[in-house]
């Protein structure tokens, strides 16, 4: 199963305006392996397969943590998109909320799990 370590939504933030293709968007990603720059979808980027699954004692595979981060990221999308927008930089009590917990798991999800660049 394709589970993103970075939110498409957040990946969407830093897409090139300069080359989107009709219902398209794309941002720029250095490739360490051929050294240069691709430009590439966000859905096709930041992720691996099964990064959050696991498997119990019977071998059955679970999704829980990429389920749970699914509704993290559902509640912290419009805030952090209103926020780059510009329309309103003020933050209510649940959007702070959202923001740190958004920040958080997105920590202690990734940290010792992140592929690292090679180069």
């Amino acid at each position: 199963m394709k589970q993103h370590y970075m939110p498409v939504f957040y990946l969407k933030g830093f897409t090139d305006p300069s080359i989107r293709i009709p219902k398209k968007s794309y941002l720029w990603e250095f490739r360490f392996d051929r050294g240069t720059w691709e430009k590439s979808r966000p859905r096709g980027i930041a992720w691996a397969s099964n990064f959050y699954a696991w498997l119990d004692r019977d071998g059955t595979q679970h999704n829980y943590v990429d389920e749970a981060l699914k509704k993290v990221e559902t509640w912290v999308a419009p805030t952090i998109r209103r926020l780059i927008s510009g329309r309103d930089s003020e933050l209510n009590e649940v959007d702070v909320v959202n923001i740190a917990t958004f920040v958080s798991t997105k920590h202690s999800s990734t940290s010792s799990r992140e592929p690292r660049a090679r180069g």
